[in-house]
């Protein structure tokens, strides 16, 4: 086997599958997730990215307002992680409800829904 065909799996803190190319260790598929979910205090949002991209990535209400803009800025290829904890972008903590945390890439955008109850 060529070490051009070999890749490295593992399971990432959340307990999600990666896989990895073994030459430049990056990820072989865009993935956003986020734990605990439901979360009271903050949650934890991972997501891999295949190349280096401008990447942006916020928060909604379910009435589709942003609350927070938590990145938006040039990243590079690989796993990427993030703590939010609740507030928005004043700084003030939001109530409990469903929020959508998005990620948006030059590629890709993927949406997750996530719970807060405080």
């Amino acid at each position: 086997v060529s070490a051009d065909a070999v890749q490295l799996h593992y399971l990432d803190d959340i307990g999600g599958l990666l896989t990895l190319d073994n030459e430049q260790n990056v990820p072989n598929t865009y993935a956003l997730v986020g734990y605990p979910n439901p979360f009271n205090n903050s949650i934890n949002i991972s997501f891999a990215l295949l190349t280096d991209e401008l990447v942006g990535l916020s928060v909604y209400n379910i009435l589709g307002q942003e609350v927070a803009s938590l990145i938006n800025s040039r990243l590079t290829a690989g796993i990427h992680q993030y703590s939010w904890q609740a507030k928005s972008a004043s700084g003030q903590e939001l109530s409990s409800g469903v929020y959508l945390v998005v990620l948006k890439t030059n590629r890709k955008i993927q949406t997750m829904k996530v719970n807060y109850l405080r």
